[in-house]
This record gives C-alpha cells, sequence and structure tokens, in this order.
C-alpha cells in the first residue's frame, strides 16, 4: 500500500511540472500598432503564459508573422515595421499552436498640397504666403507635418519663418519681394518635394507719388491751378501789371 502510494505521488508530481510548462496563452504587447510613417517601428514584446497565468521562462520559443507582408512585415526578434496602406495581424505563435494576435494600421501620407499650386505673384515690397499641407491616404490632413520652404535666389524674394496652424495642419510661409525678377520656392515634405515658381513684378504707385515728385521737378499737375497750366492762376497772375 505504501509502495503504491508512493508511486502515484511520484506520477501527480511529474504530472504538475509537465502542466507548468504547458502553453495555454500567448500575451503579447501592444495589441494595437499604428504606423503613420515608412521610417517608423515597432517592437513587439510576448511571452507565453500556463494555466496559472505564469511565464513560462524554459522550452518555448514563440515565432513571429504576419498576415500580410506587404501592410506591415515582422522580424524573427518581433521588430514590425510598416510597408504600405492597410490593415493587417501580426501572428505570434507557440510550437503547440496557440497564438497571439496584434492588430496593424498602415496609413502613409499620400500627397502634398500647396497654394498657389504653381506660381506665387508678388511685387517688390509687398508679399504673399505660400501655403501647404499634407494629406494621408485617407485624404485626412496630417495635423504635424513637417513641412520646409526654401528659396533658390534670396536676393528677389526673402522667404520668413515658417508658421504652422496646429488646428488645420496647414504651414505657412510669407514670402515679400525684393526686386524684380523671378526666382523658385521648393517645399518639401516626407518624401514629396514641389517647385513653385515665384515671379516679382514692380512696386505698386504709391498714391499722390507722381504728383509730388513732377512738382519738385518744377513740372506741376495739368491744369492745377497752382502749379501749372495756362488756364491756372499763374497765367493770370503773369499777366497782371502792378503799379
Amino acid at each position: 500500500m505504501t509502495k503504491t502510494c508512493a508511486v502515484l505521488g511520484a506520477i501527480i508530481v511529474a504530472t504538475c511540472a509537465g502542466c507548468a510548462q504547458e502553453v495555454k496563452m500567448v500575451e503579447v504587447e501592444p495589441t494595437k500598432i499604428e504606423f503613420r510613417e515608412l521610417t517608423d517601428s515597432s517592437e513587439l514584446r510576448a511571452r507565453a503564459l500556463n494555466a496559472k497565468g505564469v511565464t513560462i521562462t524554459d522550452g518555448v520559443t514563440l515565432t513571429f508573422s504576419s498576415e500580410s507582408p506587404s501592410i506591415a512585415d515582422v522580424s524573427s526578434a518581433g521588430v514590425v515595421t510598416p510597408k504600405g496602406d492597410g490593415d493587417t495581424a501580426i501572428l505570434v505563435k507557440s510550437p503547440t499552436g496557440i497564438t497571439g494576435e496584434v492588430f496593424v494600421s498602415v496609413c502613409l501620407p499620400k500627397q502634398l498640397v500647396c497654394e498657389p499650386k504653381e506660381q506665387l505673384d508678388i511685387r517688390v515690397g509687398t508679399g504673399a504666403p505660400i501655403k501647404c499641407r499634407v494629406e494621408n491616404c485617407r485624404e485626412e490632413v496630417i495635423q504635424d507635418a513637417k513641412v520646409s520652404f526654401d528659396i533658390l535666389a534670396k536676393n528677389v524674394a526673402l522667404a520668413d519663418t515658417a508658421v504652422m496652424s496646429s488646428s488645420k495642419g496647414v504651414s505657412s510661409m510669407p514670402i515679400t519681394g525684393s526686386m524684380i525678377g523671378e526666382t523658385e520656392a521648393t517645399v518639401t515634405a516626407y518624401s514629396f518635394e514641389k517647385k513653385i515658381r515665384i515671379k516679382v513684378d514692380e512696386a505698386l504707385p504709391i498714391p499722390g507719388e507722381e504728383e509730388y515728385n513732377a512738382s519738385k521737378k518744377g513740372g506741376g499737375k495739368k491744369n492745377d491751378p497752382y502749379t501749372g497750366g495756362k488756364s491756372g492762376f499763374s497765367h493770370i497772375l503773369d499777366n497782371m501789371k502792378f503799379q
């Protein structure tokens, strides 16, 4: 009887030891990943658990795979990288087929949109902004897009500091004309680049400037009764005789 009990006890201990190494669940963190740039990546943390929820540390090798590698791929070490727009899942499997899952969403920048599209017309001494935004795969404006501006001929036009409107995700670059001529603005964001022609025309005349300059030269304004014109007061004074 004693021998029988001893043998039974040994069987139970052996069974429990086996249960401690049996994978009942694969836990993965994070459970959801969203990618917005091709340069992004995310490292998964995965572990195998037994029936009591205790981590199994020995004898279990977890493998990683992607349901759609063209959307998001995963390395043997569990590093996930985006490849293209769409949704997919990363699977983490134990040798016995127990699987953990991570949902992955990829929506990359789609296009750079600028206003004006091709040419900015300004005058010397005045200016106007170039406004640009980046839209993603859903045609949504990326709020924190990094947009940069550069002017080719800075003696023709000057660029002020770009201003980002956080509420609309639009970057605005004020451009001021310095001299008559043409130059080009290069706008870059992510892998996109746009060229916008800048044409600077002569300055607008200041109201009254022509009359002022003419009076300084002695010409005066035509028909001005005080400064010129045969029918003006100056003509009358010229014909007056004083005693």
